[in-house]
């Protein structure tokens, strides 16, 4: 029996649990062959014909003549993990392309369109395999490319990795490029695996840049959608569910970065003592999670305050990410940790002996991010608000025919905030007309919270949510927003010169 497609690596890996280690007559899952296709290995106008046997792990091409021999065409053996560049070249003839590192293989074969596509899946399934496999903290995987670019890209240690994981960039419907995503502090970076020697382009794209244009919970869990400079930029992703919420979770410019030197007593009392939560992130994975969480001041640095004996929970000279959340935002700084000690007899706790003090070197800068994820800007537009009743319980949400005038106050990505006469209660829906880039989209929203106006001021103000978009009114919603945005700024720019 030959089982092929897209889902036999996971056939055999099951096989493979349920019978044991050595029941199966073969190699294991990874050399189990899924299948064998008829090729022809194209070198300049020269045609090797050959068989291509197909693995979890990895290509094979065996020729199938004497003389391919005589000429010095041998066995060869592709790693699935090795392969930069996934391309269908040809019009009349359709080929595949493989790329690894220097190296261009092109075949010819039948069913070309079909067998792309599960050699595409193929790969991203092995991607996935090493992702999972890998430890907390592990950047082994990944260190051997970055080092093979770092002179190209300028990076050194002290830049932190807070996302790592393996992307496939499309480029076009019949073109796929491997490659290592990291995502820093300032800048996301895309590696081709191959390394220099690929002759494929490295992406570096400032923070400050990247706009998210397809968001929220009906992302794709294995992709990421960006612009930068109006240009589009999809990757797929092989890794771990959530991976997609913590790449945008992470991938913001703080709203100020304070010099640590210059720190006052209310800025470090807000970073030593109690916090809503206190996270460790190295080389891109969480390592410490707390919440609540505790910070002591110490004369060597940052003391973190985590269970377990010293030296439990980060490597010493390794460089973190620490992030210390608070009602009012996140504060987060880079440091070098120095020092795990256990706990002073100045420190009360409940049980001593468990906990630890895990020590960082004092930071250059302090970074803050406001609790509000999305940029708002202000706006002065008067809408007709249409009210929502559900028709069931459990069923769709449907006009009533009732409406109300109110004015927007301000909008962004993930809301809006409006004024109006007519009362609203919590989770009370209802449909907005919302002119977005020179379209009036119909957007629906939901009252979370109510806000008392100033007497002089009629009307309340309510703070609704868009929890219903669809992805096409993200995108348009996003853009509105930006041009928004720049208005605001030139405006404020103005003033400033007028100051001046």
């Amino acid at each position: 029996i030959q089982v092929g497609g897209t889902l036999a690596p996971d056939i055999y890996r099951h096989l493979h649990a349920m019978t044991g280690d050595d029941a199966l007559p073969t190699s294991g899952p990874a050399g189990a062959i899924i299948e064998t296709w008829k090729v022809q290995l194209r070198r300049g106008l020269l045609a090797h014909p050959g068989e291509l046997e197909v693995t979890p792990r990895r290509l094979r091409f065996k020729p199938g003549g004497l003389l391919d021999s005589m000429v010095g065409v041998s066995d060869l053996d592709i790693e699935l993990e090795q392969i930069s560049g996934l391309k269908q070249v040809g019009w009349t003839e359709k080929k595949i392309e493989l790329r690894t590192g220097h190296s261009t293989y092109v075949f010819t074969l039948a069913d070309v369109d079909g067998r792309f596509e599960g050699l595409m899946e193929l790969v991203r399934d092995r991607h996935h395999r090493l992702m999972e496999a890998l430890k907390p903290g592990d950047s082994s995987i990944f260190v051997p490319c970055l080092d093979a670019w770092s002179e190209r890209i300028r990076y050194d240690d002290s830049e932190q990795i807070v996302v790592s994981t393996v992307g496939v960039w499309p480029k076009g419907q019949k073109e796929y490029r491997m490659g290592w995503l990291l995502l820093t502090r300032s800048r996301l970076l895309f590696l081709p695996i191959g390394g220099p020697a690929s002759k494929q382009p490295v992406l570096d794209i400032p923070l400050a840049d990247i706009c998210r244009l397809d968001g929220g919970p009906r992302t794709p869990g294995d992709q990421i959608y960006l612009s930068a400079d109006e240009v589009p930029f999809r990757f797929f992703l092989a890794d771990r569910e959530g991976l997609v919420e913590e790449f945008w979770s992470q991938c913001r410019s703080p709203t100020r970065i304070l010099s640590w030197e210059t720190l006052g007593p209310r800025s470090l009392a807000r970073i030593n003592g109690e916090a809503r939560f206190v996270r460790v992130v190295s080389h891109g994975d969480v390592v410490v999670d707390l919440s609540p969480g505790v910070t002591v001041p110490h004369a060597d640095g940052v003391a973190l305050l985590l269970p377990g004996e010293p030296g439990s929970s980060v490597p010493l000279e390794r460089w973190v990410t620490v992030e210390i959340g608070q009602a009012e935002g996140i504060y987060q700084f880079d440091a070098r940790v120095v020092r795990s000690a256990p706990l002073p007899m100045t420190v009360v706790v409940d049980d001593p002996e468990q906990m630890h003090l895990l020590i960082t070197a004092f930071p250059s800068e302090l970074r803050v991010y406001n609790q509000r994820n999305s940029y708002r800007v202000p706006t002065h537009m008067h809408l007709r608000a249409h009210v929502l009743a559900q028709v069931a319980d459990g069923g769709s949400w449907m006009a009533t025919g009732e409406a109300f005038e109110c004015d927007l106050v301000d909008i962004s990505i993930g809301g809006a905030l409006v004024r109006s006469l007519q009362p609203m209660i919590e989770n009370q829906r209802v449909s907005l007309n919302l002119p977005l880039m020179d379209k009036w989209i119909e957007i629906r929203a939901t009252c979370i919270r109510s806000d008392e106006q100033e007497p002089e001021k009629a009307g309340v103000l309510y703070g609704m949510e868009f929890r219903e978009l669809t992805t096409a009114q993200e995108d348009l919603l996003h853009k509105t927003i930006m041009q928004l945005q720049r208005e605001v700024m030139a405006e404020e720019a103005e003033d400033a010169d007028a100051e001046d």
